[in-house]
């Protein structure tokens, strides 16, 4: 149904490059006292970025990131490489996000996240590869995910910080309510016509077949689905409250 990307970046301790010289980027978060800056490598066909963290003036740690091996080979904006110092978990405190690059016709955005550790000093590797388009949402505390499975029919997820990871919770389907059979795991007879099968299984009338519907599935946190709402033709509160922001902020660009 989507893209699938592998596992992402080699994270290990060193230094990618002696010194910083004057061509690194730099963040500041003034509550903690952390500044984040960072620079490319420019060898290696720039798959390595060199990350410092200092306290206070202090270095206290230092994070060689490179790229896994696929990244950008497919990418419609190769060249847009950056990383964003923003709180992620909702904890209060900046966490890191490296861009991994924007794919297919719809330009889909995947990132790899770092975790700020208080009780470690340090940022931590939690991946998040596999999220297309986050958004962090601070008043629900939650991400939100979008992506276009077709032309017809638009995926949009909320994922929750649960036990160290961000997990998949909730998913919202928008799609002419005969595209939802899969969502469903509706299985259609071989001589069924999809959209007169898929509005008798729901008990719709025939001229609602085509007509945009919004699916709610709720996910337990093992990732099985707990709850499958029936198709409406209105998009839950839940689904407005969470994406309401991201909305906000599209439309005063």
């Amino acid at each position: 149904m989507r893209k699938s990307i592998g596992a992402a970046a080699l994270v290990f301790v060193g230094a990618v490059f002696g010194g910083w010289g004057a061509g690194y980027t730099s963040f500041f978060d003034k509550a903690d006292g952390i500044e984040v800056r960072y620079m490319k490598n420019p060898e290696d066909g720039e798959r390595k970025i060199g990350i410092e963290v200092r306290r206070n003036g202090t270095e206290i740690q230092k994070i060689d990131y490179e790229y896994a091996e696929g990244f950008f080979d497919g990418s419609v904006f190769p060249f847009e490489r950056h990383i964003e110092f923003e709180d992620l978990n909702f904890d209060g405190f900046k966490d890191i996000r490296i861009y991994l690059g924007r794919y297919g016709n719809q330009g889909v955005s995947y990132w790899s996240f770092f975790l700020w550790n208080g009780r470690e000093s340090a940022f931590e590797y939690v991946g998040c590869e596999y999220i297309p388009n986050p958004a962090p949402n601070a008043e629900k505390k939650c991400l939100t995910s979008y992506e276009r499975d077709n032309a017809v029919h638009h995926i949009y997820s909320i994922y929750e910080f649960i036990g160290g990871e961000f997990v998949l919770t909730h998913q919202f389907h928008e799609a002419p309510l005969s595209e939802l059979y899969d969502v469903y795991g509706i299985e259609l007879p071989d001589d069924a016509d999809r959209g007169e099968y898929i509005v008798k299984h729901f008990g719709f009338p025939p001229e609602k077949a085509d007509e945009i519907f919004y699916a709610e599935i709720r996910y337990s946190p093992d990732g099985t689905v707990s709850s499958a709402e029936k198709p409406s033709l209105s998009p839950s509160r839940l689904f407005c409250d969470a994406f309401r922001v991201k909305a906000e902020n599209a439309g005063s660009r």
